[in-house]
């Protein structure tokens, strides 16, 4: 008798024996005879597919799943009984799939449809067995087939149980059976939305939300639930949860700012409307506020007068949540104090102030005009022009009514300057939400005079017309607008004014960014030594550049300034100013130093309506860094070999025209953060050693111990991790196309790649050691893969004939190069490839590394095959006896680690 897991038949009174039916035994015996033949998985397919259809065909409707049930749970008994474990997997994925066509075959005849009907009544009276039928075709992602065969609306309460509880591990899978089975009315999406936010798994959460309104309403609902239990300030809003709920939420609590972050985004893509987020907009503008006033505790910054207004603005959550945590953490005397500065209703007061008004009224009412007569004294100032500078020969004005636009905007745009240029910045509060920020000031500055547009106080008095007259006089007349990162600000323009480019279509005709030009600089080091007069450039950013060529820093008092809070302040207006001299100042001076040198700059210097298509297209112009791309290249694999070596060639050719000093890949090695794994790919395929840096929480250790190792490539913000590292480069931002930043990476870092001898590395792991087979060897791989995996690769048409003939000439193949000799051989019972330093295993689609040492050879850990199989039916047109990498300390297959002995030796 052979032994089994358990028995469909018995009941689910464990005391009654687990024996298998004789029918089920029956073909279990049968089976066991076709896998003591030496066969490959086509075969073994075929085999049982023809077996268990005569078995089903066989079978009465009553019992029809009863058999299926029988089978299906008892594979793994068996076939281990079998010493053939490892076609468990492919044998119970061939039942399913068998199965599913038997039934799709039946529906085609009313006879047929009545078999079924009457074999689902036998499938009803399994229930004991239904999850655990489930967790195998879960395992097997077979949803269609399941679909097919087991969704009935007896099964539909114990699938929708079950996903459940898988949403705890599997949130993925369980999105993808969602999405193709008609349950989305059916489910409740809390526990998923909690465990995909928990898990980091959000991708197939999102695309379920894309789907189906209802259930991007709940998801969105669940959020928004979570962030209101999180009143600062206030008493926490009394739920009921049961004890799992409790527990779930309270994790996902611990991770607010990203419970926030995937409701704002949903927000905005799905177009919601205020309302659905509001709870996770109060937790923002209160993280908002809090971050300013631990600022403020620490001396950062002197003032949060302005944030606490902007606050107040938002209404009585906002207002008595602020007023309760300046009392706990400034004292009740402060809260007061701007409570009634800014006449706060005492409704919004929080007990501890209404209670004590009393004793500080007078006080406080005292320090409450006394600062009110101060902010008269400062307006008055600011109406006569603020002093910018310490020379005193610079001032900035302010246009905040419509006679000024007359009186100062227009004489100032109109009167001609030094260089016939202007330097532009705008400011403009972040959105509480997630959206764009709202406009608050344009600033233009001149050599003497710098003009603040105050865009806020204006917008309550002009009407479209009205701005467009304004915009017109700032933007359609004769001067050059400098600007640095100009692509922000006329996003943020447009946002304020979308009729700007119907009506002001000049708009960006004479706007030249300083951001993009600095780039072209930063790439050619002769410029870079002419304009910096150092032999290395900074980082390209504003505040870098002006401590370099202007010697003074851009100050950060003012950063996080709430701009849409009125009046304006002094220290604000001398903030801004600053930024829009600074560009005129570097603009005028790098100017002068590039003139005096190379002549003609206007390639550097082009209007931004050449660019404002993004600097992600554009850039490859501005840096004059190859041909333009059909398309943008975001990908590794969006760029080929030969243009990969293209790239190269170009940088070299770069290097050779300049006489330029360079370092081979061997001489340096790079470690890179996520920000940049495409550019790191791609670098390997060249030879470069790339190696990624660990996770966060190791990242300090890690630095201590390699902090002069590694040369670390990250982007923008991210740098700031690094603060240890002796050596970290800012590559380009990875909105750009990729060639571009491969290209400006090898030029910053004079890399020059020999193209002809070069060695990639895995482009999965960095390593150099590669198990080569021959090509009809790595086409029979490719049939594998598609043949095990049927449900990811059902696109592609496989002769499955062709390929069994495909297999009986590989039986009968030896590789003749013994450079890469190898040879696919039968040995214990299974079909191996055997190559110098790997055993590849077809069946299993595994790889093992034979190591080689002087006590003898010993085999490594295997590991899963990651094959290419986006290329694998394709008419390849190497040689027979072409040869093909697979990294052995990975699994994966390297499309361009490739050799051709025969021919190269012919």
């Amino acid at each position: 008798m052979l032994p089994v897991a358990c028995s469909t038949i018995s009941s689910q009174n464990s005391s009654e024996s687990a024996v298998l039916s004789t029918t089920a035994e029956a073909f279990f015996k049968d089976l066991n005879v076709v896998l003591g033949n030496n066969q490959n998985f086509l075969k073994l397919k075929k085999d049982v597919a023809a077996r268990f259809w005569s078995l089903l065909t066989a079978s009465p409707e009553r019992e029809l799943y009863v058999v299926y049930f029988e089978i299906l749970l008892n594979v793994d008994a068996v076939i281990t009984y079998a010493k053939m474990d490892s076609f468990a997997n492919l044998i119970r994925k061939s039942l399913i799939t068998e199965f599913s066509k038997f039934v799709e075959y039946k529906r085609e005849s009313a006879e047929g449809k009545n078999f079924i009907n009457t074999a689902a009544t036998g499938l009803h009276n399994l229930t004991h067995l239904h999850k655990k039928v489930m967790e195998i075709y879960f395992k097997a992602k077979c949803i269609q087939d399941f679909k097919q065969c087991m969704l009935t609306m007896a099964t539909i309460d114990e699938l929708i149980s079950f996903l459940e509880e898988k949403s705890y591990r599997y949130v993925g899978e369980v999105c993808r059976w969602i999405s193709a089975l008609p349950i989305k009315s059916k489910l409740d999406y809390s526990v998923l939305t909690a465990r995909a936010l928990l898990n980091d798994d959000l991708s197939n959460l999102y695309a379920l939300c894309r789907e189906d309104v209802l259930v991007r309403g709940s998801v969105v609902q669940y959020l928004n639930y979570i962030c209101g239990d999180e009143h600062i300030g206030t008493d926490p809003v009394v739920v009921e949860e049961d004890f799992g709920e409790k527990h779930l939420n309270e994790q996902l609590r611990k991770k607010i700012s990203t419970v926030v972050k995937v409701a704002f985004n949903m927000f905005k893509e799905f177009k919601l409307p205020r309302e659905a987020v509001e709870n996770c907009i109060y937790i923002r503008q209160m993280n908002d506020f809090i971050y300013v006033l631990n600022r403020y505790k620490r001396g950062e910054i002197n003032s949060i007068e302005q944030s606490i207004a902007k606050a107040f603005n938002k209404g009585y959550r906002l207002q008595y949540s602020v007023l309760a945590i300046l009392a706990r953490e400034e004292g009740l005397e402060v809260a007061m104090y701007y409570a009634m500065f800014f006449n706060v209703p005492e409704g919004s007061w929080p007990p501890d102030l209404r209670e004590n008004k009393r004793n500080l009224k007078a006080l406080v009412g005292a320090k409450v005009e006394k600062k009110r007569e101060q902010m008269d004294i400062e307006q008055s100032q600011i109406e006569t022009g603020v002093v910018i500078n310490t020379q005193k020969d610079h001032r900035a004005f302010v246009v905040d009514t419509i006679e000024k636009i007359d009186t100062i905007l227009r004489p100032f745009m109109e009167e001609p300057t030094e260089g016939g240029y202007l330097g532009m910045d705008a400011e403009w509060d972040a959105s509480d939400c997630g959206q764009q920020g709202d406009l608050c000031i344009l600033q233009l500055s001149s050599r003497h005079k710098t003009i603040v547009v105050d865009v806020t106080k204006l917008s309550g008095v002009l009407s479209d017309e009205q701005w467009i007259k304004v915009l017109k006089i700032i933007f359609d007349g004769d001067k050059k607008l400098i600007g640095f990162a100009l692509h922000s600000d006329l996003q943020v323009l447009e946002y304020k004014f979308p009729f700007l480019l119907e009506e002001v279509p000049n708009v960006t005709k004479n706007m030249i960014c300083l951001y993009a030009a600095f780039n072209v600089i930063n790439a050619d080091q002769e410029k870079v030594r002419a304009v910096y007069r150092v032999p290395k450039a900074p980082q390209n950013n504003l505040a870098q550049i002006s401590k370099i060529m202007l010697n003074y820093e851009l100050s950060k008092e003012e950063q996080s300034s709430v701009w849409s809070a009125r009046p304006l302040r002094k220290e604000q207006l001398r903030y801004a100013a600053k930024d829009s001299m600074a560009v005129y100042g570097i603009y005028g001076l790098t100017l002068s130093r590039l003139g005096s040198k190379f002549g003609d700059v206007n390639e550097i210097f082009k209007p931004l309506e050449l660019t404002k298509t993004a600097a992600k297209k554009s850039l490859m112009e501005e840096l004059e860094i190859g041909e333009r791309a059909a398309e943008k290249k975001t990908k590794s694999s969006h760029i080929s070999k030969e243009e990969l070596e293209g790239i190269v060639k170009r940088v070299n050719s770069f290097f050779y025209d300049r006489q330029l000093s360079t370092i081979s890949p061997g001489q340096v090695t790079y470690a890179y953060d996520s920000m940049c794994t495409q550019l790191a790919i791609c670098l390997r395929r060249l030879g470069i050693s790339v190696i990624k840096v660990p996770k966060e929480e190791e990242l300090p250790e890690w630095i201590m111990g390699n902090s002069k190792n590694y040369r670390i490539l990250t982007s923008g913000k991210a740098i700031r991790k690094f603060c240890g590292v002796e050596k970290v480069i800012d590559t380009a931002s990875s909105s750009e196309p990729l060639d571009v930043q491969i290209e400006m990476f090898l030029k910053k870092e004079l890399l020059a790649v020999d193209t002809k001898s070069y060695k990639p590395r895995c482009e999965g792991c960095n390593a150099r050691n590669f198990c080569m087979i021959p090509l009809p060897y790595l086409q029979y791989l490719h049939y594998c893969t598609v043949l095990q995996n049927e449900e990811k690769y059902s696109h592609v048409e496989l002769d499955e004939d062709e390929v069994e003939r495909h297999f009986e000439s590989l039986t009968k193949y030896v590789y003749p190069v013994m450079k890469y000799q190898s040879s696919f051989i039968q040995c214990k019972g299974k079909i191996l490839i055997y190559t110098k330093n790997a055993i590849i295993d077809p069946n299993l689609l595994e790889i093992c590394e034979l190591i080689h040492t002087k006590k003898g050879t010993r085999k490594g850990e295997s590991k899963k095959l990651i094959m290419s199989t986006h290329r694998s039916l394709k008419d390849l047109k190497e040689s027979r006896y072409a040869v093909h990498g697979i990294c052995v300390s990975c699994g994966k297959e390297n499309i361009e680690v490739t050799d051709d002995p025969y021919r190269r030796n012919v």
